[in-house]
């Protein structure tokens, strides 16, 4: 049976507490309504008064047949029936399981409470606040889950909030969950990751991941190129949709990503993979703590049928560079030069990605792009023609 306020020297099981103070006289009235004599215990200076014989009751009044002083210890003790409830406008209570007490409740000191606690409005109000007064700089106010276990194991779940809701076929549902895991529940080197799950498409699935390492996993529960210790972001896009975007609106330095490194000599900043199972097509490393190369895989062992004898002089011949501006400029647009991705694809297709004038499926353009550096073997292929050109002219 849950307790609030001043308990009376003995205990009872009961559903409610009146103590009327510094209340005197012989009539007093009672916070609820008493069916018959004997549902009510009478306490004057922790005795207990006879019934019929120090007091009468009828309804809500208390009839006493000696005076109360005030000065006296005076309170009652209910004891009808579980299911009557009970509402209460002092600030000391005692409610059985199956009672319901309705009014405004102050609290002072800690209080236990035993079995479900349900706090119910009939609006948006705050429905629980946590207030601390301290002025010091320790933390406060604290909320805390305490998994109480005398055999603690590696994967107890040691807490969870839920957030629920009805869907339309009136069910109650889990939409967002909480949970802190124990990894290792060893002494002196306890491990414990905290994991988000969301609804998605009708199935609670987790989204979210901080491992015990401190690493943070996104749509999935694993480390995809490191282990676990050194690896502290992953994002998974799985099949759908880029894994991760970043916009920033700020100048001045502010960049959308942020790469660095302390260490000197030659670090990977990115490595891009592709393939199932994955290798390694590329990367941009940082070297010598004051250059940036940006790295297309190119290694003998990844190519075949090799040969050297093209013609790169006509193919160069058929590219048009050109001067434009970027519309995006708009009245800031300078001349630069350039190709046009279409035109350059035509000649050199391995440098442009995307198809002319291509739509997605809301009739939005996808537009082209160029990495012009894979342009430069065919300029240097036509520098060395011409140099064999120039030499032959030269040797008539």
């Amino acid at each position: 049976m849950p307790y609030l306020g001043n308990a009376p020297a003995e205990a009872y099981s009961n559903i409610a507490y009146q103590d009327f103070g510094t209340q005197s006289g012989t009539t007093f009235t009672l916070d609820f309504p008493v069916g018959a004599p004997g549902e009510l215990e009478v306490f004057v200076n922790n005795v207990r008064q006879e019934p019929s014989v120090a007091y009468t009751v009828s309804g809500t009044t208390l009839t006493m047949t000696g005076t109360v002083a005030a000065s006296d210890d005076f309170y009652v003790v209910f004891q009808g029936k579980a299911q009557q409830t009970v509402t209460h406008p002092a600030n000391t209570a005692l409610v059985a399981s199956s009672g319901t007490f309705s009014s405004t409740l102050a609290v002072t000191g800690a209080s236990t409470f035993s079995g479900a606690t349900t706090i119910t409005t009939a609006d948006n109000s705050t429905q629980l606040t946590l207030k601390s007064t301290d002025a010091d700089a320790a933390a406060g106010p604290r909320f805390d889950l305490i998994r109480d276990s005398a055999s603690p194991a590696d994967g107890d779940n040691i807490g969870r909030i839920r957030y629920m809701f009805d869907n339309d076929a009136a069910e109650r549902t889990e939409g967002v969950r909480l949970d802190g895991v124990l990894v290792d529940v060893t002494d002196g080197t306890e491990d414990v990751s905290y994991a988000v799950s969301t609804m998605q498409a009708g199935t609670l699935t987790e989204s979210m991941r901080v491992d015990h390492a401190g690493g943070v996993r996104i749509n999935t529960t694993a480390q995809l190129f490191n282990n676990i210790g050194n690896e502290k972001l992953t994002v998974d896009g799985k099949t759908t949709g880029q894994a991760a975007s970043f916009s920033t609106s700020t100048s001045g330095g502010f960049p959308a990503i942020y790469v660095r490194n302390t260490v000197s000599g030659t670090v990977n900043a990115i490595i891009f993979e592709q393939g199932s199972p994955s290798a390694a097509v590329g990367s941009i490393t940082m070297a010598g703590g004051s250059s940036t190369a940006y790295n297309t895989s190119s290694d003998y062992r990844l190519k075949t049928e090799v040969t050297y004898d093209w013609d790169a002089t006509t193919r160069l011949k058929q590219l048009k560079p050109a001067r434009f501006k970027w519309i995006v400029a708009g009245d800031d647009a300078v001349f630069v030069d350039g190709f046009l991705a279409h035109e350059a694809q035509a000649v050199v297709p391995e440098a442009v990605t995307g198809t002319k004038d291509e739509v997605d499926a809301e009739g939005n353009a996808v537009m082209q792009g160029i990495d012009q550096s894979k342009l430069v073997p065919l300029l240097v292929k036509t520098i060395i023609e011409l140099e064999a050109r120039i030499a032959a002219l030269e040797a008539n």
